[in-house]
């Protein structure tokens, strides 16, 4: 696929929606009234909301070939040329990223166009992904839960329980903003963190912990995974939030025995973890890499903890919720 392909001159795309995501501008141009329509709906549901002025781009147009889905989250495959990055669908969409100008264009199939869990499962969550560094954002491998307005980070190594940790802080009262992929920027200095609206996602052995889920049947996720998508208002009766300032660090680890135990953490481990799990930059993005290292920088020094538990998730998270109040009441 070449990148000459699916460029479009600007007087083709006639069609201009905005939304706000992630604390940054998605400026939608477009020849499809449903792909507008559906910007459009976005806009309504989000809002327009932008952090000194950050913004990207989607240049759409809407193609006439329809081949066979694999639902909304079938995966896209990548591969990568410096600051591009090329996609396709096996439904036929396909994309060019350019990371350093923030800028994308692609076409896409009819059943795409209109399809809001196309867009609200896939296409956003994908585009803030690639853009983020190049918008100021540093993408954190943390679940983020939020409690009077404080925000907690839960970071793991994989298969420590983070995400059913999330859901049993969830369960507990927390609003709920993301359990995998928390966005970190700097406004006026201050470490803010916003998440996506997606659904919490848990692994389908984790349904024991909570029966309310029993009747959820298990979606294959992007990454290739079968997976419970958990909407934590309806499971819950819990808020989402789009964003919040954290306020705890929290490292999760499992360990044999009953009890939770909450440990000092350095914040050199901090920033090797949130180092470790950055993606390599090219050179044409450096300004880019050296802002997200600042963004890292400062999401090491908060308040951090190693939490040790050998208990279920559920009474981990009243541990949780009583170390918390314990320190901010």
């Amino acid at each position: 696929m070449m990148l000459r392909s699916i460029k479009f001159r600007e007087e083709t795309l006639p069609l201009r929606e905005e939304f706000g995501v992630a604390g940054a501008r998605c400026v939608v141009r477009t020849d499809s009234r449903a792909i507008a329509e559906r910007a459009r709906a976005l806009k309504q549901m989000r809002g327009y909301a932008s952090d000194g002025g950050r913004e990207f781009r989607l240049d759409l147009r809407e193609g006439d070939k329809r081949g066979e889905r694999e639902g909304a989250c079938g995966q896209m495959y990548f591969r990568g040329l410096k600051h591009l990055a090329f996609a396709t669908l096996a439904s036929g969409d396909r994309f060019v990223f350019d990371l350093s100008r923030r800028h994308a264009a692609g076409e896409i199939s009819p059943e795409s166009a209109g399809s809001a869990e196309f867009w609200e499962r896939m296409l956003v969550p994908i585009a803030v992904g690639l853009f983020a560094t190049s918008l100021g954002m540093a993408p954190l491998h943390c679940a983020c839960l939020e409690m009077d307005g404080k925000g907690i980070l839960i970071a793991a190594e994989q298969g420590a329980g983070k995400s059913t940790l999330a859901a049993a802080l969830a369960q507990a009262g927390f609003a709920f903003l993301a359990d995998e992929h928390t966005y970190a920027t700097l406004r006026e200095g201050k470490l803010v963190v916003h998440g996506l609206s997606q659904p919490l996602k848990l692994l389908p052995e984790a349904a024991r912990f909570f029966p309310q889920l029993a009747m959820l049947e298990t979606r294959r996720t992007m990454n290739g995974e079968m997976a419970l998508e958990v909407n934590t208002r309806e499971a819950f009766g819990v808020a989402t939030k789009m964003e919040c300032e954290p306020r705890l660090l929290l490292f999760l680890e499992r360990r044999e025995g009953a009890g939770c135990e909450f440990v000092r953490c350095s914040e050199a481990r901090a920033l090797e973890f949130f180092a470790k799990s950055s993606e390599l930059l090219p050179e044409q993005l450096r300004e880019a890499r050296e802002s997200r290292d600042r963004v890292l920088r400062e999401a090491s020094r908060m308040n951090r903890w190693t939490l040790r538990t050998g208990e279920t998730p559920q009474a981990t998270a009243r541990a949780v919720r009583e170390f918390c109040e314990a320190r901010w009441n």
